[in-house]
């Protein structure tokens, strides 16, 4: 488990390095109307993966079986909650629906971006 709690802050830190870059290059290339999107559905994503490492992390005791269909149950509230942060985000003028639906993404990048480091890390 200690393995997997240090992946999820690596992805953490990914999610939040990529927030920190993006966000200043939207500004310095004068796209400026996209970062409150940007952020907002980078909230939403950081949520996300949090919502998903507790619920990982509390069945890993359970039988595989019930293990499985609690992560599944638990899939319908994830994505509910992305369809939140979409709906709350497109009520607001200021946030760009695009810039929501890419800050929401940001997630497999994250996870290349790991997956590459790992294999620099162990060679």
């Amino acid at each position: 488990m200690e393995f997997y709690d240090s992946f999820v802050k690596r992805i953490l830190i990914i999610l939040a390095i990529q927030m920190v870059i993006i966000s200043l290059i939207l500004y310095c290339v004068g796209l400026g109307i996209y970062i409150f999107g940007w952020l907002w559905g980078n909230v939403g994503n950081f949520l996300y993966v949090f919502l998903l490492a507790a619920r990982v992390r509390k069945t890993k005791d359970l039988p595989v079986d019930e293990a499985v269909r609690v992560m599944k149950s638990s899939l319908v509230s994830r994505l509910a909650l992305v369809i939140v942060f979409i709906v709350i985000g497109s009520h607001f003028s200021e946030i760009n629906l695009l810039a929501v639906l890419l800050g929401l993404l940001t997630f497999k990048p994250a996870i290349y971006i790991e997956h590459i480091a790992s294999k620099i890390r162990n060679s």
